[in-house]
């Protein structure tokens, strides 16, 4: 091949890798060091931070972030972080030492502490705080409250690298129409749901509910487990699904479940099964609603698979 035409060769390359590399962004070892708490908020921070670089988790995946204690080499690894996202201590009170320990040296970001959140009840705003600790820690849960969410994880991303606070509050506003989009349609799924009876024995789902008024049903003593009598409370309430943890539905129970006409479902409030990443959060929300769905509006008694 004559000189000339290798020279255009080489030149057309250089240039098609520095368009690669330009497309790509700065490279990881260029990108903030960031923590995020749990799945559902690692997924959002993810999302925020495409192209840019990628959060770590902090609270592993099979520990409950309610009894999570950070360890001495946690501790070291969070040090050295720009920027921590967490829901906040009512959901991992073990981190409450280590936020005010690590504050001066670490931007920590509690999300919980957003002013605006679209909560359920009415807040007292002269005894804010006090009523907030009362509230269900899984905010995430409503599709409103990430959306919340998002501007404020790009403008603490944006604080700590600059450089890429245009691509951050970019990929938060993205990412917020696309949750906008996620709301609407779930909304549709849930409205002929809503007068339909139906108990969890927890409140992690407290926020779904709010989001798209569902009726949940309540009993003063709630372990519904512990008396069969209190199904046919419920059952008289208008109950026609019940969700229970894997480990909780016996054969005894399922039958006499399914003996009264009511359906069995499961809630997941994390994401378990499904990848770490920006997905996960969307595919979170979107197979809570199938489990409603699933659960209130299917055809007979029986487990809601």
């Amino acid at each position: 091949m004559p000189f000339g035409r290798r020279l255009s060769h080489l030149i057309a390359a250089l240039f098609g890798l520095a368009g690669v590399m330009a497309f790509a962004g700065p490279s990881r070892a260029d990108a903030p060091l960031v923590f995020a708490d749990i799945a559902p908020t690692h997924s959002l921070v993810s999302r925020v931070m495409e192209g840019v670089g990628r959060p770590h988790l902090l609270i592993p995946r099979d520990v409950d972030a309610a009894s999570f204690e950070l360890s001495a080499q946690d501790a070291a690894r969070l040090s050295r972080a720009s920027v921590v996202f967490a829901v906040g201590r009512v959901l991992s009170p073990g981190l409450s030492r280590p936020m005010a320990q690590l504050s001066r040296s670490v931007y920590f970001v509690e999300l919980s502490e957003v002013p605006g959140l679209p909560l359920p009840g009415t807040i007292d705003e002269t005894r804010q705080s006090q009523v907030l600790q009362r509230i269900d820690p899984h905010y995430w849960l409503n599709p409103e409250v990430a959306q919340h969410w998002l501007p404020v994880i790009a403008d603490a991303l944006a604080e700590q690298d600059p450089v890429n606070a245009e691509t951050f509050r970019r990929n938060a506003l993205r990412a917020a129409e696309e949750l906008g989009g996620i709301n609407k349609a779930i909304a549709n799924r849930m409205r002929p749901l809503r007068e339909l009876g139906y108990f969890v024995p927890n409140s992690s789902f407290t926020h779904f509910e709010h989001a798209y008024g569902l009726r949940r049903l309540a009993l003063t003593q709630p372990d519904v487990l512990a008396d069969l009598q209190d199904l046919d409370t419920l059952r008289a309430q208008g109950l026609v699904c019940i969700f229970l943890p894997p480990d909780a539905l016996t054969s005894p129970l399922a039958e006499a479940l399914t003996r009264r006409g009511v359906r069995i479902g499961g809630l997941d409030p994390l994401g378990a099964g499904l990848e770490l990443g920006p997905n996960l959060y969307p595919r979170l929300i979107g197979r809570a609603a199938e489990s409603f769905v699933r659960c209130l509006g299917g055809d007979g008694p029986g487990v809601a698979d």
